[in-house]
């Protein structure tokens, strides 16, 4: 369950003063599936995080990033991530999609670039 941004989307939705019912037809959804974002028990998808961004006039990184977070957290079962801004969690996240080999010269290019840029100081 997405408690953190199904709370974040009903404090949004709140703060315009929209019903359940005007989002979810917005969004082309019956009103309990949209209800079931606020709650947590589903999560929306790329595209419906999207249109909630363009309804709220928001960057949808505020919204992705409190998906990746859960994303993250739920398959590691690790604590909130505390600290990580949204641009680290979508890099870890892009970051776990890919094959052993990828992310090993991922970590090396990251380990050469940061050397440089200590030694630059």
């Amino acid at each position: 369950m997405n408690t953190q941004l199904g709370s974040y989307l009903k404090k949004l939705r709140k703060s315009h003063k929209y019903t359940q019912e005007y989002v979810a037809s917005y969004l082309d959804v019956i009103r309990q599936s949209y209800s079931h974002y606020e709650t947590g028990r589903t999560t929306p998808g790329i595209e419906t995080l999207n249109k909630l961004a363009n309804l709220y006039q928001i960057p949808l990184n505020e919204l992705l990033a409190l998906q990746l977070e859960h994303d993250v957290c739920a398959s590691t079962s690790c604590s909130p991530v505390s600290g990580i801004s949204p641009r680290e969690l979508i890099l870890l996240n892009s970051f776990r999609l890919l094959p052993d080999q990828d992310q090993q010269d991922i970590l090396d290019f990251i380990q050469i670039k940061a050397a440089r840029h200590t030694k630059a100081r």
